[in-house]
């Protein structure tokens, strides 16, 4: 099995585990571009993309993986025109601010549900 045929069997089964909108926005702009014995390497539209996979759904897509692979393989995720060498090397700012982007969107979570209790 190449590339596309497996990350088209695991886009399959998420297909059927998430939303609509949450794979139309997360999944469904992915491309798998190499598969080699250790990674499904998936190109992702940016790196905000590439951070959300993998905070959100990177084990959901390995155990998938790994239901259809007699391999043990993982999902690297890069970012467009980023060159593959670079799975690895993940800039700490980067992470710093999308967990504080993760922190504020469950502070607005939160703060919205009060509000609704409020009016409720």
């Amino acid at each position: 099995m190449d590339a596309a045929e497996l990350w088209k069997t695991v886009r399959k089964d998420m297909m059927q585990q998430l939303s609509k909108p949450s794979f139309v926005t997360w999944i469904e702009p992915l491309v798998a571009v190499e598969l080699n014995e250790e990674n499904l390497i998936i190109e992702a539209e940016s790196n905000f993309h590439k951070q959300w996979l993998c905070q959100r759904y990177e084990e959901q897509i390995n155990t998938i993986l790994n239901k259809h692979s007699t391999e043990k393989i993982k999902a690297a995720f890069i970012v467009k025109n980023e060159p593959v060498k670079d799975l690895t090397t993940a800039s700490t700012r980067e992470d710093e601010l999308f967990e504080m982007l993760n922190e504020l969107k469950i502070r607005v979570e939160n703060l919205e549900e009060e509000v609704k209790r409020l009016k409720g």
